[in-house]
């Protein structure tokens, strides 16, 4: 008699270490996000990690050349940010600064927190093109935490404006003497550190022996 209610005591206490075991494990992993991140820092006191829209997307510089809306060349940055107890730190404060065409880091600027998915964002646009390198500096009376990560711009093709027929307008010229062409006329560009190589042909060329100009 008394053993079975020894073992009833104990099956009772057993069941009341696993259902909350279950609700510590349930807590932990609701405050647990997936990510994909390039860079992240662990301490006693907390974690944090960051990471930005162009390791799983393409990014263009800033503009409207070829069509191109806000959905192509705005970049979301994101830090996720914890303490020891793996619980998202809601009362901090984290700044972004970037690194735009190796000229140096430009101010901090604040981000901000966003609860629904529980991170730090910072969203802006680029003008040049290529290799972007930026910090996030996330400080609380938790732990603080100052990560360096990269980006990379993706270059977008120039616009060429043409007639109809796909070539450049007809131009008139005088034998004998060096022609200038303004080809930028023809030619709208969005990223700020473009290099173009042009290569050209003549068409056709329409002459005259009495001196008139070459078409």
């Amino acid at each position: 008699m008394i053993k079975n209610k020894i073992g009833k005591i104990l099956r009772i206490y057993l069941i009341v270490i696993l259902f909350g075991l279950s609700l510590l494990t349930i807590s932990y992993f609701s405050e647990m996000k997936i990510v994909n991140a390039t860079n992240s820092s662990v301490n006693e006191n907390g974690t944090m990690t960051i990471w930005d829209t162009t390791e799983s997307e393409a990014r263009y510089t800033y503009g409207s050349v070829n069509g191109k809306t806000s959905e192509y060349y705005n970049v979301s940055f994101f830090a996720n940010y914890t303490d020891g107890t793996n619980q998202t730190i809601t009362d901090g404060t984290c700044y972004f600064r970037f690194n735009e065409n190796l000229t140096g880091y430009n101010n901090w600027q604040t981000g901000v927190y966003d609860p629904s998915s529980k991170l730090y964002l910072f969203y802006r646009n680029f003008n040049y093109k290529g290799n972007i390198t930026w910090q996030a500096n996330c400080t609380s009376d938790h732990a603080n935490f100052t990560l360096t990560d990269n980006s990379f711009i993706t270059n977008t093709q120039p616009y060429v404006t043409t007639m109809l027929s796909g070539y450049l307008p007809n131009q008139t010229y005088i034998e004998d003497t060096i022609y200038y062409y303004n080809f930028s006329k023809n030619c709208t560009e969005d990223d700020y550190n473009d290099r173009p190589s042009i290569s050209y042909s003549i068409y056709q060329i329409n002459s005259s022996n009495n001196n008139t100009p070459y078409i």
